[in-house]
């Protein structure tokens, strides 16, 4: 062992920890759920212990081979955050199609007709006012202002 230069300084060596505890570590930090962590010890295993074999993976952790390609070609080192699940509600969600007028001659014709239903309201609707409308559009009218008998 090299002698060192200053004596009086009591230098202990740096032990860096693996590369794959630390991930476990950093996946604790930024709370992954627990699914995501499942995902991360696939990874690892496939690293580590099959010597990148998938099919050792796929068997070990009882899941799919197309399911481990998924998560492995989404995983990305530096964001680990890359195997959590993504949410899957629609970005643009479909808007109202109604216009307030078309809504008040619907108020108006369930309100003299308050036991007729959606579909003969809309045919209602279309021979009074020479203008087509869907039962959907009534349907949601009706439950908006709980136009019920």
């Amino acid at each position: 062992m090299p002698k060192q230069k200053y004596h009086f300084f009591n230098f202990k060596p740096v032990v860096l920890l693996s590369k794959y505890e630390r991930w476990r570590r950093i996946a604790k930090s930024l709370k992954l759920s627990k699914k995501a962590r499942q995902r991360l010890e696939w990874i690892i295993y496939y690293y580590a212990k099959s010597q990148k074999n998938v099919s050792l993976t796929s068997r070990h952790f009882d899941i799919t081979r197309r399911m481990f390609y998924y998560w492995y070609n989404r995983f990305d080192e530096a964001n680990l955050r890359t195997l959590e699940d993504r949410n899957t509600a629609p970005i643009n969600k479909r808007q109202r199609e109604i216009t307030s007028e078309q809504e008040q001659r619907i108020i108006a014709l369930r309100k003299e007709h308050i036991h007729w239903g959606k579909i003969k309201l809309a045919i209602i609707y279309y021979k009074t006012y020479q203008e087509k409308i869907s039962s959907w559009k009534v349907q949601k009218v009706i439950e908006l202002y709980k136009l019920y008998p």
